[in-house]
């Protein structure tokens, strides 16, 4: 029997009339080969930024949607045209029981994107999974024109029909799109839906910033953040016009007694981006002491402080513009990559990626990620180990397994930006 999708049918009659679609769907098991993940948290290794996200349509069919920025995609050579011919995106995924680790499903697929899509092109593929059980999905998305790729790596929890992926957030302007990061601005009015929950309303808790910092690396004990007494409790209608207005974690929740809800982090006009002197002025303190931070924050003109302490930092306006570059073009990809219950910049992975970089290489599976920097057979081979926070009201909380003998080369880094030399642990100096 066909099933209805009651709540996103409209959106996804709309979107398969204005996607493209595929030009191939070979049901054919992905080349199995040990998963690279070199480029996972580097923006630079590919033209197209991908993101994803699930959606548990029903008890047995789940919706993976994905979204790329067509304007990145290189069009095919076309000497008549002076914009080039057509984009052609290549897809290959493979999904595998977290358990056994069989492959449960895997396709490759083509697409060539309308030579008048907008910026983003956004579809989905859906998918049939065993309820029951959790899954490991890798998706590689391939510019083939350019001969890039960008993969992406998430858990998929079928185990409770009912968990946070059951609930369908999309924003409403200018298009109606899915919401495909954990954060949110307040910019954009979105909506959350649910084909799966019956009840007509849903309980939104809101939990203020918090401004901590995660500990060094090197100072074990480090207390975990995870906030459990809300600021504000409201009650919404279910596919009601929501503005978050307010900065902070919202939590919807589906059964307030676990930790079941949809948790989306909501930052200022122009987050996951630093545009403003606030933006730049917290992760400073990262690299100054207190009493200079205590400075900075207290200044008449914030932007001019700032502007000053990197201005004396780099010892010239050339080095200085160059160390404000580095630095917070690190921040805003610790925000995309990393926001959980709090910006990505104040948790433990965007500590560490603000700092020394982007790791030279990721090994990740369902519940660890190990960042590895240099080559491990050095003295100064670095190896980071972050354990996945399952009592987290978020599915991003990855925490740092501390160790004291990061001490010398966490001092040696923070001394480089100091100094006025951005650093790179992944070649061992200052870059």
């Amino acid at each position: 029997m066909k099933m209805k999708i009651k709540t996103i049918s409209a959106f996804l009659s709309i979107l398969l009339a204005a996607a493209c679609v595929p030009t191939s769907y070979e049901q054919k098991p992905v080349r199995q080969q040990k998963p690279n993940y070199a480029n996972l948290y580097n923006p630079a290794s590919a033209n197209i930024q991908p993101m994803v996200r699930y959606y548990h349509a029903s008890e047995s069919e789940t919706f993976l949607f994905f979204r790329i920025n067509v304007n990145r995609m290189m069009p095919a050579p076309n000497a008549g045209n002076e914009n080039g011919g057509d984009k052609h995106l290549g897809v290959k995924y493979a999904i595998r029981h977290a358990q056994t680790r069989e492959i449960v499903d895997s396709a490759q697929l083509s697409y060539t994107p309308d030579a008048g899509q907008e910026t983003w092109f956004v579809t989905y593929i859906p998918l049939k999974l065993d309820s029951g059980a959790k899954y490991f999905a890798s998706m590689i998305f391939i510019d083939k024109n350019k001969k890039a790729y960008k993969r992406q790596i998430f858990d998929i929890d079928k185990t409770n029909s009912l968990n946070r992926h059951a609930l369908f957030p999309e924003y409403l302007l200018p298009e109606v799109q899915p919401v495909f990061g954990n954060y949110v601005n307040t910019q954009r009015p979105l909506r959350v839906t649910s084909d799966l929950i019956s009840k007509d309303s849903i309980t939104v808790a809101i939990y203020e910033h918090d401004s901590v910092l995660p500990a060094p690396p090197y100072k074990t004990g480090n207390a975990v953040y995870n906030p459990d007494t809300p600021s504000i409790r409201k009650a919404y209608r279910m596919g009601d016009t929501l503005r978050l207005d307010t900065f902070g974690l919202y939590r919807f929740a589906i059964d307030e007694s676990n930790n079941e809800g949809l948790s989306l982090w909501v930052g200022d006009d122009f987050f996951p981006w630093v545009r403003t002197s606030r933006d730049m002025l917290g992760p400073i303190r990262y690299i100054v002491t207190g009493s200079q931070y205590r400075i900075l924050r207290k200044a008449d003109d914030l932007k001019l402080a700032i502007d000053r302490f990197w201005l004396k930092t780099g010892r010239s306006e050339e080095q200085g513009r160059e160390l404000i570059r580095v630095y917070y073009n690190r921040v805003q990809q610790a925000n995309r990559f990393f926001t959980a219950t709090r910006p990505g910049w104040q948790t433990d992975r965007g500590m560490i990626y603000i700092l020394l970089g982007a790791p030279q290489k990721v090994h990740k599976d369902e519940d660890k990620e190990i960042w590895v920097y240099g080559q491990t057979a050095n003295y100064k081979g670095l190896v980071f180990r972050f354990m996945k926070d399952d009592s987290s009201i978020s599915t991003n909380e990855f925490l740092l397994v501390r160790d004291v003998r990061y001490k010398d080369a966490w001092k040696d880094a923070v001394s480089s930006w100091q100094n006025g030399y951005p650093y790179s642990a992944t070649n061992n100096k200052s870059k």
